[in-house]
């Protein structure tokens, strides 16, 4: 241990830590000499380079080798080759050397300037590629580019490229990046002299999924499925890594029926998802209520029509009061009278109206009355001429004879009650001309 110790001072100065032992150290590979050395971070070349069928040196017929070549471990990689060159080992000992036990005619006659038997092991050739330049390394991806936002749609394989200008011994191997953000990837180059590089690519972004998106409005409607003010519609987005866009409130002022709103989410990926909210329906107007036209007076002769109709366009009508009238003015009575009509569509809209008209009687339109309602023409007749005298007595200005012949045609009206008047026509006329 003490050479290794002491080699590990830099004994030289040089800086370089690259050191090759070699020659015979009278020790076979297995023994502890070599195995400190080992301890102490030197390689065995000759094991490593030609296994335990080594041999350097032969003696009485059995072969080994105490010849070795231990490198530091930076100069190993720089190696080319550590091989015993049998020159020696191999030859008769007569060739050697040595002139012990040699006559002078065999000394000059074994003689040679070869290598052959120039010593009995044989040396260790070992073979160097020396190495004072770092590798270099550089990196690419597939797909070469994300898009304008800086990220990929698909898994990015990360690849190395390594070169030396002697013996690359490694090169970190092809990765591969899912997804996820700010990802990064480091290659290392490493030559046999020991010498690295490294290359770190960052900023790698992958998203394969493409974002969610749900919508519904904000508020419900009612329990006919309709609304009856603008409708606001509100999305929801999501995505795993970065969501870019997602569509904002949406309002929905347009009437109508069965309508339907779009949104559309998109990430930094470009990836995008749609989702539609669908069965909006929009009835902001009330419905229509109308009362037929009609004239504003009636006497009591004439017959009175007026038609109430209700209507909705959109929604539809959900609930209405909507009376017609179609009676004799006479059965209706004398006075002013008010139809009212409501309206609700299914949407929730109420429309309230009202129509008014009034009923009038006279001598002359009950007398017109008395001939519709009696089946008796002369009878009728005799009615008449009392609403005639009670018109003639009123226009002398004669109050008392004109309530007398008003009193005249209801004695009168009562007489024929159930006979050529009904009782309920006779009801009917003694009060419209107590009326008067």
């Amino acid at each position: 241990m003490a050479i290794a110790d002491w080699l590990a001072t830099d004994p030289t100065g040089s800086g370089d830590p690259d050191f090759l032992l070699i020659g015979d150290m009278n020790a076979y590979t297995f023994e502890d000499p070599i195995a400190a050395f080992e301890a102490a971070g030197f390689r065995n070349m000759v094991r490593e380079l030609q296994g335990l069928g080594a041999y350097s040196y032969v003696f009485n017929g059995e072969s080994g080798y105490l010849d070795h070549a231990l490198a530091s471990g930076t100069l190993a990689g720089q190696i080319t080759g550590a091989v015993d060159w049998h020159i020696n080992a191999d030859e008769p000992t007569v060739l050697d050397y040595n002139v012990e036990f040699k006559t002078a005619d065999q000394v000059n006659t074994f003689y040679d300037s070869g290598p052959y038997r120039s010593s009995d092991h044989d040396p260790v050739v070992v073979g160097l590629y020396l190495d004072a330049t770092p590798p270099t390394i550089s990196v690419a991806t597939t797909p070469a580019e994300p898009n304008d936002r800086g990220w990929f749609t698909q898994d990015v394989i990360v690849d190395f490229t390594c070169a030396d200008n002697v013996a690359l011994l490694s090169c970190t191997g092809d990765t591969t990046l899912g997804e996820g953000f700010d990802q990064s990837a480091t290659g290392i180059a490493t030559d046999k002299a020991g010498h690295t590089a490294g290359l770190t690519i960052g900023y790698i972004n992958v998203d394969k999924t493409a974002p969610t998106i749900t919508g519904a409005a904000t508020t419900t409607p009612n329990g006919n499925g309709w609304y009856s003010a603008n409708v606001t519609v509100q999305f929801t987005c999501a995505d795993n890594l970065a969501l870019a866009t997602c569509t904002p409130d949406t309002d929905v002022a347009t009437e109508g029926a069965g309508q339907s709103v779009t949104g559309t989410a998109t990430d930094q990926a470009g990836h995008s998802a749609t989702f539609t909210v669908t069965g909006l329906n929009v009835d902001k107007t009330k419905p229509v209520v109308r009362f037929s036209a009609h004239p504003a007076t009636y006497t009591v002769d004439q017959t009175i029509s007026i038609t109430c109709t209700a209507t909705d366009a959109l929604s539809g009508i959900a609930a209405a009061t909507c009376p017609s009238l179609s009676a004799a003015a006479s059965s209706v009575g004398v006075g002013t009278h008010t139809l009212y009509a409501t309206a609700t569509d299914k949407a929730g809209n109420t429309t309230t109206t009202s129509t008014t008209f009034t009923v009038t009687a006279s001598t002359v339109s009950l007398c017109t009355l008395t001939r519709q309602l009696v089946t008796d023409s002369g009878i009728a007749t005799s009615l008449c001429a009392k609403l005639d005298a009670a018109a003639a007595a009123g226009a002398r200005g004669n109050a008392t004879a004109r309530a007398n012949q008003i009193n005249a045609y209801v004695n009168e009206v009562n007489a024929q009650r159930g006979k050529a008047i009904t009782d309920a026509n006779a009801t009917t006329l003694i009060t419209i001309a107590s009326g008067l």
